[in-house]
């Protein structure tokens, strides 16, 4: 929906007007990404601080793009920075924790049956994936962003099909193998 959005703007506007509405329209997917993420990385936490943190940075994170949208400077190419790398050095730590809350505290004999593995592993993976495209966006002339956006691209499809495993094992309705509490994995 957003590309639909972005493609329409760049096509039918044109100069700064479509330079404008492209950057607030990926400013609020990235909202809508973020809070998406942070509120499912929420729920998927067992630990009542880290499902807090995880909800607190939602309210961290708005203001954030607020201030980089109104109040600091553009840079180049379509892409807002500042509210990309935050959100990856906010949600990568919270995928990190879900991990280990799933070792130290097994539910599952095996952690990828478990839809909520696969989509905190595509969230992890799309994150640190393309971390240091977005990093470095702002000092990357148009013409090599674009050629290095294809490794966007791909973590974004490669994220796309781990949702779709995460789809496939909730609509199988995949049972929890409980581990017995007196049974030794070693």
């Amino acid at each position: 929906m957003i590309d639909i959005l972005l493609t329409a703007s760049s096509t039918f506007l044109k100069g700064e007007n479509a330079q404008n509405i492209t950057n607030l329209l990926l400013s609020i997917f990235t909202v809508i990404e973020f809070s998406s993420f942070a509120f499912f990385l929420s729920k998927a936490l067992k630990s009542p601080i880290s499902t807090k943190v995880a909800l607190f940075a939602i309210f961290i994170f708005i203001p954030v793009c607020i201030v980089n949208w109104f109040f600091l400077p553009k840079y180049g190419a379509n892409l807002d920075t500042i509210p990309v790398v935050s959100q990856a050095l906010v949600i990568m730590p919270l995928c990190v924790m879900f991990y280990f809350e799933q070792i130290k505290n097994p539910v599952n004999l095996f952690i990828y049956s478990t839809p909520n593995f696969w989509v905190v592993t595509s969230i992890l993976i799309y994150l640190s994936g393309t971390f240091f495209i977005f990093l470095y966006s702002m000092n990357l002339s148009e013409k090599e962003l674009v050629d290095y956006w294809a490794i966007n691209y791909f973590f974004n499809i490669l994220k796309n099909l781990l949702f779709g495993v995460a789809v496939y094992l909730q609509a199988r309705g995949t049972k929890e193998e409980e581990i017995p509490f007196n049974q030794n994995l070693t």
